[in-house]
């Protein structure tokens, strides 16, 4: 698809490296996500569940809806996620872009929790 990246993706241009938490309990790292989406500017969180988070998020120029979820997997201590334009063929890397803000942000919330800080 091209208007998605994902952990799962099968193209190696749109596939992304999963988020880890080891160290942490689900919980903690689930509150550490949704914390880091919200400081994302047009970014709504739709569904927090056990093992999954919903996201909806719109581009800052044209306002364009996109989906973001992401599935925790607690036996290998990972986040796995996607994201996809939910309108046009192509979403000239907006999704890479936002996961990347969200990772970036994830791992800075998470670094001082794992350390005990």
């Amino acid at each position: 698809m091209p208007n998605a990246v994902a952990t799962n993706h099968p193209s190696p241009n749109r596939r992304m490296l999963p988020l880890n938490y080891q160290g942490v309990t689900m919980d903690t790292a689930r509150e550490q996500l949704v914390r880091s989406i919200l400081t994302i500017r047009g970014s709504e969180i739709g569904t927090v569940e056990d093992n999954y988070v919903h996201v909806r998020f719109r581009s800052a120029v044209f306002h364009l809806p996109h989906d973001g979820e992401f599935y925790f997997d607690d036996r290998k201590k990972q986040i796995l996620y996607r994201a996809r334009s939910l309108s046009g063929f192509a979403d000239f890397g907006m999704n890479k872009r936002w996961l990347q803000s969200v990772c970036a942000r994830f791992i800075k919330q998470i670094r001082p929790v794992q350390e005990g800080s």
